[in-house]
């Protein structure tokens, strides 16, 4: 763990800016796991630079797997708005089996909005209970 800590440099990248989401900016980073695997960083900024989300994801099948989102309660959006927005920059968004209360209610508004395709996806290993977002094409 010390090494971990004397070298964090090596699996962290800076951010890069993925572009506009409303009026705030957002950049991307990533680490690798030492334990192997790359995580990426979404952070949404406000027009001053503070960080008023945050979406971790892994990659996984055709897009991402949402490993841990936060949101500052006065941040002024949904955070199922930036899950959206993500579509068209990862093409997939699947939910982890197991969501915490917040991240429940993110997937329930997602599966009450026609702009989106929301249906029951199982993980590979036989873990149930998560969910996969894709565009919805037919109507946008």
């Amino acid at each position: 763990m010390k090494l971990i800590l004397e070298n964090w440099r090596k699996y962290v990248t800076e951010n890069q800016e993925v572009g506009s989401f409303g009026e705030y900016q957002v950049l991307q980073s990533s680490k690798s796991s030492p334990l192997g695997g790359d995580v990426m960083i979404y952070s949404v900024m406000d027009p001053e630079g503070k960080t008023i989300a945050t979406l971790q994801v892994v990659p996984h099948e055709d897009g991402v797997r949402v490993k841990f989102a936060k949101k500052e309660s006065d941040a002024g959006f949904y955070m199922t708005d930036f899950y959206k927005w993500l579509l068209d920059h990862v093409g997939v968004l699947y939910s982890d089996p197991s969501q915490s209360p917040a991240g429940t209610k993110i997937w329930t508004r997602l599966q009450q909005d026609d702009s989106v395709n929301v249906e029951e996806y199982d993980m590979p290993g036989g873990l149930m209970g998560g969910w996969k977002v894709s565009k919805n094409e037919t109507n946008p």
